[in-house]
């Protein structure tokens, strides 16, 4: 995938649209300017539809073909299972709605060319002015502002009489936790929250008087860092996850 070349009054491809060269010359553009061929894909080939960039836009290309891989939340976007009857009336479910359009497309069983994501892009930019625009930004900052989205358009009804208070502030970790997670899952829960949603403990403790704080955040995604002196120039999963929960000093 390339960055289109500029274009001459009356050209078919918009100068915005990014361009894929194929066997037969055809560029690569939106939709609705090209038919999805008839021809029928293996199941295995199912996902493996191309992204167009438009600018500099991998960041977006890069996170939907990434999601797009959670085989649970996309069965039930395309199976239609998902409830989105409880989102808050201001959101319209439009980026819910843009990302299933994208889903269907790169899950269609009929052979498709890749495809400009032009309307999620535009779902995004409402939520939030960071993304406007063509030029390059941060993927995993886009990822988080998706799922943000998914969430609401997909949170189920608040059931604050569900959970139980706070427990005492001498309660142990285990407890308080345990707490802060159904407290979660009754009142801001949704499809997204049960495939993403983990819990970090952090513990403080003072060097003068040895007392210790621990605090409960819930996250969606993890800033795993990736060490650059490793002596064999591979890093696994698990030693990413260890250098993650280094004890700081």
């Amino acid at each position: 995938i390339s960055p289109a070349s500029q274009t001459k009054p009356g050209d078919d491809v918009p100068t915005d649209v990014a361009t894929v060269e194929h066997k037969d010359g055809v560029p690569c553009v939106p939709p609705a300017e090209q038919p999805l061929r008839a021809a029928q894909r293996e199941a295995d080939q199912l996902g493996l539809t191309g992204l167009c960039n438009f600018g500099n836009t991998c960041y977006l290309a890069s996170a939907l073909q990434c999601l797009s891989q959670t085989r649970r939340l996309t069965n039930n976007l395309l199976s239609n299972t998902a409830d989105a009857s409880h989102a808050p009336h201001d959101t319209d479910c439009k980026v819910l709605k843009a990302y299933t359009a994208v889903l269907h497309r790169l899950w269609a069983t009929s052979s498709s060319e890749a495809f400009v994501p032009r309307e999620v892009k535009t779902a995004i930019v409402e939520r939030t002015k960071l993304f406007e625009g063509i030029g390059q930004q941060d993927s995993q900052e886009l990822m988080a502002v998706l799922l943000e989205a998914l969430h609401e358009d997909l949170k189920r009804p608040s059931q604050q009489s569900a959970h139980k208070a706070e427990p005492a502030s001498d309660a142990d970790d285990i407890a308080r936790a345990d707490a802060a997670w159904r407290t979660a899952l009754a009142t801001d829960a949704s499809l997204i929250s049960d495939l993403f949603q983990g819990q970090l403990r952090s513990r403080v403790r003072c060097t003068d008087c040895g007392h210790v704080q621990a605090t409960f955040e819930l996250f969606w995604s993890l800033p795993l860092p990736v060490p650059g002196n490793a002596p064999d120039k591979h890093v696994g999963l698990a030693g990413a996850l260890d250098l993650f929960f280094e004890e700081e000093i």
